[in-house]
């Protein structure tokens, strides 16, 4: 009997001293054989625990029983701060772990990040002070006909990286349902529409205005997004109203897409947000722009196309304001076709 719990002793001894050595190994992250070896400080504290332990027990039992103790109570408390089967792995005997009793440690699920989409930001990434040669380069997966870029979307309350197709063939960007939901928006009763063709034929979309869109260091303010309820797993399309602010080079070898900002104008976002209606007076046909956004619009040219086209610029409209120019030229028509040649937020 004795020798039976010598050798118990021995083996759940040793079994304990390769979970504290190999466990120092894991979280050290280190591989390498001499990583394996303990040090003298580890010796001692794998030791003396034992030693202990005897010491309490030879009056009442042999001091073997103090080390079965003490080895049972390490391989059975490390799944509570180690990953047990990685500290065996480390000295070679992860296959033991499958053998021992399960003990599960307590933990806290961490939010996973749905495909295509990273967890949410509470800040956005730093502007660049745009000068004459500045630029960003951003890896791209996929083909040349559909390049999926990393970019931050911004909300009022979220900043959200995700994953979004580079479509330079779409007018507009387009977000899924989720990424809405990730950016808590709501989509308010009067928000404008816009209809879409697809393989179903043709659908009503509603818009929204997120705060800006991040490519790298570059912000693009105001961007209009179409809602599309039937991407599947695309979290959605960047479209030219956002790659029109930029020079974009492409790079198929090196999987990569260099942007170059460009001082170019908004009327692709701004178009859907302004309300222009005609009134005709002595004076001449006046327009009447009213500004449905949140963002102050500035420099509307706007043209009244009837034979000579006709054109008007509206200096600033505030937000829920509405402004009023005559055309300089004489419109003959009574019913000329309005369109929004330029604008700026």
């Amino acid at each position: 009997m004795r020798l039976l719990s010598l050798v118990l002793a021995a083996v759940l001894g040793g079994l304990a001293a390769a979970i504290l050595i190999g466990g120092a190994a894991a979280l050290s992250d280190s591989t390498g054989l001499l990583a394996l070896l303990p040090a003298p400080a580890s010796l001692i504290a794998v030791l003396l625990p034992a030693a202990g332990v005897a010491a309490l027990l030879k009056e009442r039992a042999p001091p073997e029983v103090g080390v079965i103790i003490w080895a049972g109570l390490v391989v059975l408390g490390a799944p509570l701060w180690i990953d047990r089967g990685e500290a065996l792995g480390a000295v070679g005997l992860g296959r033991l772990d499958a053998h021992l009793p399960a003990v599960l440690r307590p933990t806290t699920a961490a939010p996973q990040p749905s495909p295509g989409e990273t967890l949410l930001k509470t800040l956005p990434p730093p502007p660049i002070d745009h000068a004459a040669d500045d630029l960003v380069v951003l890896p791209y997966e996929g083909t040349a006909r559909s390049m999926l870029l990393t970019v931050s979307l911004e909300s009022e309350r979220v900043v959200l990286d995700t994953e979004m197709v580079f479509d330079t063939g779409a007018t507009l960007t387009t977000i899924s349902p989720r990424l809405l939901e990730g950016l808590e928006i709501d989509i308010p009763d009067d928000a404008p529409t816009i209809q879409l063709q697809t393989a179903n034929g043709v659908r009503t979309s509603p818009l929204l205005l997120l705060d800006r869109l991040w490519l790298g260091g570059f912000a693009v303010e105001g961007v209009s997004v179409s809602v599309c309820d039937n991407c599947g797993d695309l979290n959605g399309l960047i479209g030219l109203n956002v790659s029109s602010m930029f020079r974009v080079e492409v790079d198929q070898q090196a999987r990569e897409l260099t942007f170059h900002p460009e001082d170019g104008d908004r009327h692709l976002d701004i178009a859907h947000w302004l309300s222009m209606s005609l009134t005709r007076s002595r004076q001449g046909l006046s327009v009447t722009a009213t500004n449905r956004s949140t963002r102050t619009i500035s420099g509307a040219l706007i043209e009244a196309s009837c034979g000579e086209p006709s054109v008007v610029r509206l200096e600033t409209i505030a937000p829920g304001q509405a402004a009023s120019a005559t055309f300089p030229e004489e419109v003959a028509c009574r019913r000329p076709d309005l369109s929004l040649l330029e604008a700026l937020w």
